[in-house]
C-alpha cells in the first residue's frame, strides 16, 4: 500500500511541475489566437462594411483562425482539449469586436493585435473561473 501512496505522490509532484508550461501555454495560445485574429479581421474589413455582416464574418473567420493555429501549433504542445476551449471563444469573440470596428473605422494594426491579446487574456480568465466553479474550487 506504501507503494500505491508514493506514486501517487510522485505524479501530484510532476503535475505540479509542469503546472507553470501550460499556463504559459494558455496564455500564449489565447493571446496568439487573438492578436492573429484581430490583424486578419482588420486587414480584411474595410469601413463601409455593415457592422452586423462584418461581425458575423469575422466570428467565424476567428473561429476558422482559432482551430487551424490550434491544429498546427498549440493543440501538439499544450494538449487539445485544454487549448481548445479558450481559443476558440478568443477568437470569435476577437473576430466580432475587431470586424465592427473595421466596419465603422479603418483599424490600424497595433490597435487590432493590442484589443486581440486584451481579448484573448479576458476569455482566458473568464474560461478559468468557469472551470473552477463548475469544478466546484472557489474562485476568490
Amino acid at each position: 500500500m506504501t507503494n500505491r501512496n508514493s506514486t501517487r505522490q510522485e505524479h501530484a509532484d510532476g503535475v505540479n511541475r509542469l503546472r507553470p508550461y501550460f499556463l504559459v501555454g494558455d496564455i500564449l495560445s489565447s493571446v496568439g489566437v487573438g492578436v492573429f485574429t484581430g490583424l486578419v479581421c482588420s486587414a480584411l474589413i474595410e469601413p463601409g462594411w455593415y457592422m452586423l455582416p462584418a461581425m458575423l464574418a469575422c466570428m467565424v473567420l476567428g473561429m476558422v483562425l482559432a482551430l487551424l493555429l490550434g491544429v498546427l501549433v498549440f493543440y501538439r504542445y499544450f494538449g487539445a482539449m485544454e487549448v481548445i476551449v479558450p481559443t476558440m471563444f478568443t477568437g470569435m469573440f476577437a473576430g466580432m469586436a475587431v470586424g465592427m470596428m473595421a466596419a465603422v473605422t479603418a483599424v490600424e494594426w497595433p490597435l487590432a493585435a493590442g484589443l486581440g491579446a486584451l481579448i484573448g487574456l479576458v476569455t482566458l480568465a473568464a474560461t478559468y473561473a468557469a472551470n473552477s466553479m463548475i469544478s466546484g474550487r472557489i474562485v476568490s
